[in-house]
């Protein structure tokens, strides 16, 4: 069996569903299914998972009497599971209907793997598809290596083992990615992940999400995770701390209006360069390439990390 963790906190209602909905008809049936609404004013979310909750026997909910975060969420829902595997899932995703059956028999089978997920489907608002999105990969070693670069591990399709998540010390206490500090310290521990090339999930993308609205302190956050991993390789420990975390912030002006501004212009010129490279127009490729490097030269390490992920997968 394993166990199945959602947080929901203020998402649109038909998307949550939709979302549960997509766990309840998996065809791996064997799990329970742990969700905590980390909002407890939240009153019709309440409901709606209450009546799901008299529908199906496999739903446990957990009320928090406070809002504490995903991350404090997540940490609550495993601790309160019951068994060894965990499968996550986020309250505006849809699980294709096959995910849990090809999880579960890859790691079943491959006891050298703690972490599995795949390339995911996006999708809009209005559940139209929009994209793939990759990369794949054909060894766990490439993985580790891309990973020491950029996140590309789906959060809401992973699938891993209960033990490797405690002996790395459960998810930290970041306001966004909590998962890319999770599989660092994985791989750190010597765990291995696996991506199935294969979509196992429809990723719900947002123009009001985190990676748009907030991307400034996105980046910071992965910043500040990736100096964590450097602490780790040459000291075996790192100088984790919420408050070391808030210094880091401020250090990094990330409440100064004209530093945020610079670096979503630059984010958008690096994103002109990609679209110009797939299009295999090189001077203007260069064109917003010199614009982003002026505006904020840190992106330019964004540009070729990823370029660097790309490369991994294809080898």
């Amino acid at each position: 069996m394993i166990s199945v963790l959602m947080s929901c906190f203020n998402e649109n209602e038909k998307d949550v569903k939709k979302a549960i909905d997509s766990i309840l008809n998996q065809t791996f049936s064997d799990y329970e299914f742990i969700i905590i609404l980390d909002n407890p004013q939240n009153i019709k979310l309440k409901k709606i998972l209450t009546d799901y909750e008299k529908k199906d026997k496999r739903i446990k909910l957990i009320f928090n009497t406070e809002n504490i975060g995903l991350a404090m969420s997540l940490n609550k829902g495993i601790e309160n599971s019951n068994y060894e595997i965990i499968a996550r899932m986020d309250a505006d995703d849809i699980s294709l209907p096959f995910r849990f059956e090809k999880e579960i028999e890859f790691l079943e089978k491959h006891k050298d793997i703690d972490l599995v997920s795949s390339t995911v489907i996006v999708i809009d608002e209005d559940d139209n598809e929009v994209r793939t999105r990759f990369p794949y990969f054909k060894n766990a070693k490439n993985i580790n290596k891309a990973l020491e670069k950029n996140n590309f591990i789906s959060h809401p399709c992973a699938m891993f083992r209960k033990k490797a998540f405690m002996n790395v010390g459960k998810y930290r206490n970041f306001p966004t990615a909590q998962d890319y500090d999770l599989w660092l310290r994985f791989i750190d521990n010597n765990s291995n992940a696996y991506i199935f090339r294969e979509p196992l999930l429809k990723y719900r993308e947002r123009n009001e999400s985190i990676s748009n609205s907030k991307a400034y302190l996105q980046f910071l956050c992965q910043s500040y995770i990736k100096k964590l991993h450097l602490e780790r390789k040459k000291n075996g420990h790192d100088s984790f701390s919420e408050t070391n975390l808030q210094l880091f912030f401020e250090e990094n002006n990330y409440n100064n209006s004209y530093v945020v501004n610079c670096y979503n212009e630059a984010r958008n010129e690096i994103n002109s360069v990609n679209y110009n490279l797939r299009n295999l127009r090189f001077l203007s490729c260069l064109k917003h390439y010199v614009r982003a490097k002026r505006k904020d030269k840190r992106v330019i390490d964004l540009f070729w990390n990823n370029l660097y992920t790309k490369l991994l997968s294809h080898l």
